[in-house]
């Protein structure tokens, strides 16, 4: 199973020290670039910011379709939402975790 997580997803289960149940569920998530930035460099020392960092099964991945991106940027998308959204079409994902 393909799965793909936002940012505030993240965060949100590392606010409640619920983060590693994902890895109970799915043995991989993916997360977009700016997902990654978002969540470990801007959010540095913030919840989830160490966890998404060193998590073995969270797969940093480089969005392709950048015109894709900048549609969804359109309506109004964050970068990271925007990205994951992406990612989850180019990969066919099974599951999209977004808030």
């Amino acid at each position: 199973m393909k799965v793909i997580a936002d940012s505030s997803f993240l965060i949100a289960l590392a606010m409640i020290d619920a983060l590693p149940l994902l890895s109970r569920f799915f043995s991989e998530v993916f997360i977009p670039e700016a997902v990654y930035k978002e969540v470990v460099v801007q959010g540095a020392g913030l919840p989830g910011a160490e966890e998404v960092a060193s998590a073995a099964w969270i797969k940093r991945t480089t969005v392709k379709d950048a015109d894709k991106v900048k549609t969804y940027r359109a309506e109004r998308l964050g970068l990271g939402e925007a990205e994951a959204l992406t990612l989850a079409e180019e990969l066919k994902a099974d599951l999209v975790l977004v808030d």
